[in-house]
C-alpha cells in the first residue's frame, strides 16, 4: 500500500543519514516545494541545502531561480543555482540528463541529493518506456550518483498526497505552464491518458507504481565485462557510477559495437570521454594531453596528464643525471631486446597495453635510438649496464 504522508516518508530517512548533508533538487514546483519543506522540518536548516537547475528554456526561468533563492533565504538554508544549455532535439530527455550530470559535478563524496519523484511519476515513466520501446527499468529508491548518492523518498506517495500537504502547510510554489502542454510525452500521459485510465481502473497509478520491474543494477567505477553490455540497463548503470548519462543513441552504439566479434569498441561520449574495449572489458577513457617531447635528466620525476614517470634504483640501467630524450611513438620504432630487435607494436601487444594508452606512453631515446619503454622493457645496452648509481624508469599510467 502507498503511504500518504510526506513527513513520514522523510522520517524514514533519518536512520543512516543523521550525519550527512542533504541537498534537495528544487525546481520551485509543488513536488520539490513539499520535499524541501518536509526535509527542513525533520532534519533542520543546517543539515540541508537546495539546488536549482536553470534549463534556460522558459523565459521566466531566472524569476523562478529568484523565487527559489528567496524561499531558501527565508528558511535559512544554502542555495545553489546552475544554468545549463540544451541543444535542439528532445528537450525533455536532454533536460533530465543534463540535471543528473550537473548534480554529479556539484556533489562531493558522501553527500546526498533528494528528488521528489512520486508514484504518479513512476506510472508515467513505465507507460512511456512501454510506448517508446525502452527497456522496462524501474526507478530505484536509492542509487549512486558519481561520488554522491541520490534518494527518492516520495516514491510511495501519490500526487494527491503531495497536493494535500502543500495546502495544509500553506506552501507557495511555481506553476510552470509548460507542464500542461501535451506536446511533451509525459504531459500527454499525465493529462490525457491517465485521467481516462483512472476512470476505468481507479488503482491504475498505484498498481503501476507497485509493479516489480527490474531496477538498474549497481556497478562500481571499474571495467565492465563486454558480456554485460548486451543489456541497456547494465550500460546505463555502469556509466552512472562515473556520473555519466549518455544519450540513447550512444547506448545503442555501445551495444552494437560490443556485439561484434574481433572488433574494438570505441564510442565517443563527449569531447574528452569515450567508451573503449580491451581484453573483453569496457573502459571509460578520458582523452589525455599529448606528452611534450624534450630532454630530461635520469632520476627526474614527471607528473604528466597520462601518468607518472618515476625512477627505481636498480644497479643497472641509466646513469643518474644523464640526459635522455622523452618522446612518444610515431610509427616504426624498435628496440634491441635479448638477441633480436623487437618492434614497439609487438612490445605493446605482448604487454597488453590498451590501444588508447599507446600514443601517450613515454619512450626514452638516446642519440635517436629507442632505449627504454618505461615500465615494460629496456634495451640490452642499458640493461647490461651494471654499476652503482643507475636507474630503471617506471611508468604508472593514469586512469
Amino acid at each position: 500500500m502507498l503511504s500518504n504522508s510526506p513527513t513520514k516518508a522523510i522520517k524514514k530517512l533519518q536512520r543512516g543519514l543523521e550525519h550527512k548533508f542533504l541537498w534537495v533538487a528544487y525546481s520551485g514546483g509543488i513536488d520539490s516545494s513539499v520535499l524541501l519543506h518536509a526535509v527542513v522540518k525533520i532534519f533542520g536548516p543546517k543539515s540541508c541545502g537546495a539546488i536549482y537547475i536553470d534549463h534556460q528554456i522558459n523565459p521566466l526561468s531566472k524569476q523562478w531561480s529568484a523565487h527559489c533563492e528567496h524561499v531558501c533565504r527565508e528558511i535559512g538554508i544554502r542555495f545553489l543555482s546552475r544554468p545549463i544549455r540544451l541543444n535542439k532535439g528532445n528537450l525533455e530527455n536532454q533536460a533530465r540528463l543534463a540535471r543528473y550530470k550537473e548534480w554529479a559535478k556539484l556533489l562531493r563524496r558522501g553527500e546526498v541529493i533528494l528528488t521528489a519523484h512520486h508514484a504518479d511519476d513512476v506510472a508515467e515513466t513505465r507507460l512511456w518506456q512501454l510506448f517508446t520501446g525502452r527497456a522496462p527499468i524501474g526507478i530505484p529508491h536509492t542509487r549512486p550518483l558519481g561520488l554522491a548518492q541520490i534518494i527518492r523518498p516520495f516514491l510511495s506517495l501519490k500526487r494527491t498526497d503531495i497536493e494535500v500537504y502543500a495546502a495544509e502547510n500553506d506552501l507557495r510554489w511555481i506553476e510552470d505552464c509548460s507542464n500542461k502542454d501535451s506536446i511533451y510525452d509525459r504531459n500527454w500521459l499525465r493529462h490525457e491518458l491517465l485521467p481516462i485510465t483512472r476512470r476505468r481502473f481507479p488503482k491504475a497509478v498505484e498498481n503501476l507504481a507497485n509493479l516489480k520491474w527490474p531496477e538498474l543494477p549497481t556497478f562500481k567505477k571499474e571495467a565492465l565485462p563486454i558480456a554485460s553490455a548486451s543489456h541497456e540497463m547494465n550500460i546505463r548503470a555502469w556509466l552512472q557510477a562515473y556520473g555519466l548519462f549518455p544519450r540513447d543513441a550512444q547506448i545503442r552504439e555501445i551495444m552494437r559495437q560490443s556485439s561484434l566479434r574481433d572488433r574494438f569498441t570505441s564510442v565517443s561520449l563527449s569531447k574528452f570521454l569515450s567508451v573503449r574495449s580491451h581484453q573483453g572489458r569496457l573502459f571509460v577513457v578520458r582523452e589525455k594531453e599529448p606528452i611534450k617531447h624534450r630532454h630530461i635528466r635520469v632520476g627526474e620525476f614527471l607528473n604528466l596528464d597520462s601518468g607518472q614517470l618515476r625512477w627505481r634504483r636498480s644497479g643497472r640501467g641509466f646513469s643518474a643525471g644523464d640526459l635522455v630524450f622523452l618522446g612518444t611513438r610515431k610509427g616504426g620504432e624498435s628496440i634491441s631486446v635479448g638477441t633480436r630487435s623487437k618492434s614497439l607494436n609487438e612490445i605493446f601487444r605482448e604487454s597488453q597495453v590498451p590501444l588508447w594508452q599507446r600514443d601517450v606512453w613515454p619512450l626514452l631515446f638516446v642519440d635517436g635510438l629507442l632505449e627504454s619503454v618505461p615500465g615494460i622493457t629496456m634495451s640490452d645496452k642499458y640493461f647490461s649496464n651494471e654499476k652503482d648509481g643507475t636507474y630503471v624508469p617506471v611508468w604508472e599510467p593514469s586512469e
